[in-house]
């Protein structure tokens, strides 16, 4: 993760803080509360991917491009199917 010296920047590492403490306010089935300026919302892998490596054909050699991006998977086997996925593109 990369935070530049700003307000934004805080409020992101004050929130990742939160998430790690358990001290983020949760809905009624106890899912953490996120809001759009924290994190970009997928509704599948397909758009996940197309947000995060939008014109990758033309980046690929790109160090810094790929250097900021990532997609976090809560386990492996989904990491390796994305991962799977976005290299079938390549």
């Amino acid at each position: 993760m990369h935070l530049n010296n700003n307000v934004d920047s805080r409020h992101y590492a004050e929130s990742i803080l939160k998430i790690g403490d358990g001290s983020l306010d949760t809905n009624a089935e106890g899912y953490i509360l996120l809001s759009r300026e924290f994190c970009n919302l997928a509704e599948n892998d397909v758009d996940l991917i197309s947000q995060v490596y939008s014109g990758s054909q033309q980046n690929l050699n790109c160090d810094q491009w790929l250097y900021v991006r990532s997609i976090l998977k809560p386990k492996n086997d989904i990491a390796n199917k994305i991962n799977t996925d976005i290299l079938k593109d390549v």
